[in-house]
């Protein structure tokens, strides 16, 4: 038997990970990944953000949101706003992977 454990009224983790560009600095990366922090604090939903960075070069973002619906509308807010666009000009194209959980 199949347990789904995405509720609506779960707290759900977004675990994202991706490469920088060739010739971004990780120093240029964070603080752009940063600037974003900025973003999220205004979208419904949101409750907190850890970055890491991994041995190979791979960024880690694990973001913590209310729900699965506030994290999926959370994401296509983030993904328009002109802040973001600037982290997101910084990511190698085809690195992003986006995954969701529920805490248990």
């Amino acid at each position: 038997m199949e347990i789904n454990l995405i509720k609506e009224n779960t707290t759900v983790i977004e675990y994202v990970t991706f490469k920088a560009k060739s010739g971004i600095s990780n120093q240029q990366m964070l603080f752009a990944c940063q600037e974003t922090d900025e973003v999220l604090h205004t979208i419904e939903g949101f409750l907190h953000r850890f970055i890491a960075l991994q041995e190979d070069n791979t960024w880690v973002e694990v973001v913590f949101w209310k729900s699965i619906t506030h994290a999926k509308n959370g994401l296509k807010i983030f993904l328009k706003h002109k802040i973001s666009k600037i982290f997101l000009e910084k990511i190698e194209e085809g690195t992003v992977k986006i995954e969701y959980a529920t805490i248990a």
